[in-house]
């Protein structure tokens, strides 16, 4: 489901209706200040579902903890862009 985007000042004067929107409707907001998304406002029962696949599928759970941080990001994609030029080592190499 695509999310409306809309500015912090906004969803701060309309908190209750976007409340109303996001839990009855099903809505999401990308809340952003100074155009730079900061938040997503999304209903109850969509962040139960969310829970619900973490705690089924604990690989999903250590993929999203891998996505939010940021160090280990980097170290992926670095891996990636050395593999694709060929710059990779075998893992035997490496674990000597």
């Amino acid at each position: 489901m695509q999310a409306t985007t809309i500015p912090a000042f906004n969803a701060r004067k309309n908190l209750g209706e976007l409340l109303e929107r996001v839990y009855y409707q099903s809505q999401q907001f990308q809340i952003t200040r100074k155009d730079k998304p900061m938040a997503r406002l999304i209903g109850e029962p969509f962040m139960q579902a969310i829970d619900e696949l973490i705690e089924s599928d604990p690989a999903l759970a250590d993929t999203l903890a891998l996505m939010l941080n940021k160090e280990a990001l980097e170290t992926i994609n670095q891996g990636r862009e050395e593999y694709q030029k060929g710059e990779a080592i075998p893992i035997e190499e490496a674990l000597k």
